[in-house]
């Protein structure tokens, strides 16, 4: 078995929101996925924001690799789609051996 671990930072209510969006969006996806194992999601708030740990398990490398594609550390896909349906750009930065940054630019209507 393979955990694989993602992390992120929020407001509460930004938080609640995703634990909403996982829970009726990735989840049911994630299950149709051969190889899924299960997930876990954790949250605790730490003053003004709220810390999101979600831990998902796979049968191997392979299985991954077919929800995420060819490169483990990202599996953005999905989040670069959505963003490019609302015009915006994603960008992702990363240090090999770090930690990886995620920026999402959308476009606000005046």
């Amino acid at each position: 078995m393979i955990a694989r671990l993602w992390s992120a930072r929020a407001n509460e209510s930004h938080c609640l929101d995703y634990l909403q969006h996982f829970e009726h969006s990735v989840v049911p996806e994630l299950r149709k996925r051969s190889g899924y194992v299960g997930s876990t999601v954790l949250a605790r708030t730490t003053g003004i924001e709220t810390e999101i740990l979600v831990t998902t398990i796979w049968r191997s490398l392979d299985a991954i690799r077919e929800f995420a594609g060819p490169d483990l550390e990202t599996g953005l896909s999905d989040v670069a789609d959505r963003v490019g349906a609302l015009g915006g750009k994603l960008c992702v930065e990363r240090i090999p051996g770090d930690a990886t940054t995620m920026r999402v630019e959308i476009p606000c209507g005046s």
